[in-house]
């Protein structure tokens, strides 16, 4: 009998399966790629709205009108806190590479520098 052509058949199919299991491979990891990108850049976008929000509320909160220097600097540190910056700051460390996180982090230290000024600044 001659087993070329089942053979052939057989290599022919396992050749097959191997590919495809090599394309599906190639096209979920691009999947988790683009998900895990995805991922970042939404909690990259999160964190700088938080910044901005953060920064302006507390602009506003030091421009407005006090009766004393304290209660400008409870108002200062509650725009601060209510920005929801502090937990944004810790999803992008999560998430981001190492340069990205440190650049979140120093940004972060820049923002609470206001309100630790605030504290102990003459107004």
């Amino acid at each position: 009998m001659d087993w070329t052509a089942p053979l052939s058949a057989l290599a022919g199919a396992f050749a097959g399966i191997i590919a495809t299991f090599v394309v599906d491979r190639d096209r979920w990891k691009r999947g988790q790629r683009a998900d895990a990108q995805t991922g970042l850049r939404e909690a990259s976008v999160t964190y700088l709205a938080h910044l901005a929000r953060s920064a302006e509320g507390m602009r506003f909160a030091a421009e407005a009108a006090h009766d004393t220097p304290e209660d400008r600097r409870r108002a200062v540190r509650v725009a601060f806190t209510e920005s929801g910056l502090f937990e944004q700051r810790f999803g992008l460390t999560m998430l981001a590479p190492p340069r990205v996180v440190a650049l979140g982090v120093e940004a972060f230290r820049t923002v609470r520098l206001y309100v630790i000024c605030s504290r102990t600044a003459p107004t």
